[in-house]
């Protein structure tokens, strides 16, 4: 805005608060202080681990030049992490993501939604994108309402 051709120094205070999502956080599985990308990635499998069906996941999560990758394979009580292989026979993962370190922590920290993260281009889905969203409904805070994208 101008205030006669010169630049207004008032602000509506909006621009500095976070814009409220339709979609819901998960239950975190980092709390706000922790970092670590495989204790992560353990918590996250462990929630999946109580679904009825059995799930391997590819999440790539990139960091500066780095890329680090695991498999998660899930579901039915079972509950493993590995680093993924670079080279050899791969399983194909029936969901893949790729995401950066820092939009990995506000997801694993419940303080940002996936889907939200994916729509903004934050997050890579690839694969099984049904499965993908009740991964994400499975792990969603059940004190918000759950909204699929689609």
């Amino acid at each position: 805005m101008t205030e006669g051709g010169a630049k207004s120094r008032r602000t509506s205070g909006f621009d500095d608060a976070p814009t409220p999502s339709a979609f819901a956080p998960l239950r975190p599985f980092l709390k706000s202080n922790e970092t670590d990308l495989s204790r992560g990635l353990e918590n996250l499998s462990a929630e999946l681990a109580r679904l009825d069906s059995q799930v391997r996941l590819d999440v790539e999560v990139l960091e500066g030049s780095d890329t680090h990758a695991w498999v998660l394979e899930c579901g039915l009580g079972r509950s493993l992490v590995r680093p993924r292989p670079r080279a050899g026979k791969k399983k194909k993962p029936n969901v893949r993501v790729v995401v950066r370190h820092e939009t990995w922590l506000q997801i694993a920290q419940g303080k940002l939604s996936p889907f939200e993260a994916f729509i903004t281009g934050r997050l890579l889905v690839g694969g099984d994108t049904e499965l993908a969203k009740r991964l994400v409904q499975h792990l969603s805070d059940p004190s918000v309402p759950y909204v699929s994208p689609c």
